[in-house]
């Protein structure tokens, strides 16, 4: 009889939990508490897929010998952060928005645009 060929895998696992989710659900009914589990579903298919970049750049700086510890930084540069998505509006969003948005993208990159996140407003 052959070895079973072993394999290891890397996966993310998320579970989330809408606190008082009953009482709401009930209080929207069906049709609006099944849209806002469908928006919650991709807002976190969103995150994830952010994760998933991370763990797949720090796995290729470590395969390849250049990452000895300490923090891997998630930024536009690298594909770890983005701009937010237009989730459903995507097809209303005119072209000239998107190439600025693009542009600022690419200044934030290349660094003629300056984030500071200590100007941020506090929440």
């Amino acid at each position: 009889m052959p070895k079973a060929r072993r394999s290891n895998v890397l996966t993310t696992v998320v579970f989330t939990d809408i606190v008082g989710s009953t009482k709401v659900a009930e209080e929207m009914g069906d049709r609006r508490w099944r849209e806002l589990l469908a928006r919650h579903h991709g807002l976190l298919r969103d995150a994830l897929k952010i994760l998933r970049r991370m763990v797949y750049l720090a796995m290729g700086e470590v395969v390849h010998g250049r990452f000895h510890g300490g923090v891997l930084q998630g930024t536009l540069a690298n594909g770890g952060v983005g701009l937010a998505p237009f989730y459903g509006l995507g097809g209303r969003v005119p072209v000239p928005v998107r190439r600025q948005l693009e542009q600022i993208k690419r200044g934030i990159v290349n660094g003629s645009i300056s984030v500071d996140p200590r100007s941020y407003p506090a929440h």
